[in-house]
């Protein structure tokens, strides 16, 4: 395989279950606090996956979409990573699934789990960048899948109406017609020493203090201002390391957590508001999905031309935080 400067972008899907929670549909907490929700974090609705679906359901379903849209046989996709914090057991992984499930050759392609927590899609697509450039594949597929619902304890007002379950996926190989193309610049980051910030047990090795203590938990003011922090200097990072202008970006897709995170974001940077892609009111916070999911309907409504800028920026759980800057 001959090596290429950068992996482009070639094509995009998503998925979200049918299930539409709104605020209102949260009867288990005091009709009072409802309206907070909203005001706090701009979530409006979620999406929950129906009782039997499971994350590999999502993700498959995704890079369907990603593959169909792009007319792309699954068979010529030679590496697939599922990023999740949700997986559907502790082994085998999920993404050995989810290739089954979408058609890929089976001992001519490989494909693993990332957990990055809400960074993870934008890790996965810093390394399957890494491993076009070096020439390992000529395509591979990137997806971020998450099913919070089932990790959130139902009577837990700073968790569970603030995350929603879905997939996003992307596809990135080469395309030689295009050279100037592709991903620019990446960056990945992260501070275990800050990461009791935001934690889940229910799948781990560690013993459990009681049965909530497996649910996810978090401190909201502590991710807050490290989400506002490094989602601003994460892009600040990639469009320096580019060598472009930051007023050159078309596009900003970043994690979807809280409306005021992406305006904080927006502000921080000087940058209007408009370009930035927020879908947080209609879904929540999608985890390691959000990014993937955000990027697939803003290239859906045309917020992007090719040859444009676009700057991805994810943050969460580790703590982590990563972007690309990518030439579409």
């Amino acid at each position: 395989m001959a090596e290429q400067a950068n992996a482009v972008l070639l094509s995009t899907g998503s998925y979200l279950p049918e299930i539409i929670v709104r605020n209102e549909d949260l009867t288990q907490f005091p009709k009072g606090a409802l309206p907070l929700i909203e005001r706090w974090t701009g979530v409006r609705a979620r999406r929950r996956a129906p009782d039997g679906m499971l994350t590999s359901d999502m993700a498959s379903e995704a890079a369907k979409a990603c593959l169909d849209k792009a007319g792309f046989s699954p068979a010529d996709v030679d590496g697939l990573i599922v990023c999740t914090s949700t997986p559907d057991r502790a082994f085998p992984p999920t993404a050995t699934k989810v290739q089954c499930n979408i058609g890929m050759q089976m001992e001519q392609s490989f494909a693993f789990d990332m957990n990055s927590v809400c960074s993870g899609a934008v890790f996965g697509i810093s390394m399957a960048n890494g491993l076009i450039r070096n020439g390992t594949c000529d395509h591979i597929v990137v997806i971020g899948a998450d099913m919070y619902s089932r990790i959130l304890f139902e009577k837990d007002f700073t968790t569970l109406p603030y995350f929603g379950d879905g997939a996003g996926a992307v596809l990135l190989g080469r395309d030689p017609d295009r050279p100037d193309a592709g991903i620019l610049s990446t960056l990945m980051r992260s501070d275990g020493s800050r990461g009791e910030a935001a934690v889940a047990n229910m799948n781990g090795v560690m013993p459990l203090e009681d049965e909530r203590s497996g649910y996810a938990r978090m401190d909201g003011r502590a991710i807050l201002d490290f989400a506002v922090t490094a989602g601003s200097d994460t892009i600040q990072g990639v469009v320096e390391d580019a060598g472009v202008a930051l007023s050159d970006v078309s596009l900003f897709v970043v994690h979807q957590a809280n409306i005021n995170i992406i305006t904080g974001i927006a502000d921080k940077l000087s940058v209007p508001s408009d370009k930035f892609y927020a879908n947080v009111h209609e879904y929540g916070n999608t985890a390691g999905a959000s990014v993937p999911i955000a990027l697939d309907e803003a290239l859906e409504k045309n917020m992007a031309d090719r040859g444009d800028l676009i700057a991805l920026a994810a943050f969460g759980g580790g703590l982590s935080w990563s972007g690309s800057l990518i030439r579409y």
